[in-house]
């Protein structure tokens, strides 16, 4: 039960983390990051702009982050609260499930699986569509 236990406590995380959507408020606050830091090297604006620019970017940023970590602390309480109602429960001990999960040989499967189909998205997205199969998308 420990294993199924980590098993589903990883998947509710996982399913929480695209609920709160913290991988695309996560791009959207590094593009802003960027698209500040391009603005500031170039010489088009005064520097009383420039300052402007990037007191006013500042506290964005400090917004973005702090709705980061809400989301982010939003996305671990369901798994937590699951592993906490089943140790009550009987059913999975934490402290065995918190051992499997931190095992550094699962770790790195979870690394592994996680470059490999990341690195198979990219590929997939950068071949030209003549290259792709016939079948509709």
């Amino acid at each position: 039960m420990t294993a199924a236990a980590a098993l589903l406590a990883t998947a509710l995380f996982v399913a929480a983390l695209r609920a709160v959507r913290l991988v695309p408020a996560t791009l959207e606050a590094v593009a802003l990051a960027r698209g500040t830091a391009g603005a500031l090297a170039g010489a088009a604006l005064p520097d009383a702009e420039k300052e402007r620019l990037a007191r006013r970017t500042s506290f964005q940023l400090l917004g973005r982050f702090a709705s980061l970590a809400a989301r982010l602390a939003g996305a671990l309480a369901a798994p937590a609260l699951l592993l906490l109602l089943l140790d009550a429960a009987g059913a999975a001990p934490f402290p065995e499930v918190a051992a499997l999960l931190a095992d550094p040989r699962l770790l790195a499967a979870a690394a592994i699986t996680f470059a490999v189909f990341a690195g198979a998205r990219r590929v997939r997205r950068r071949r030209p569509r003549s290259e792709r199969s016939e079948q509709p998308e």
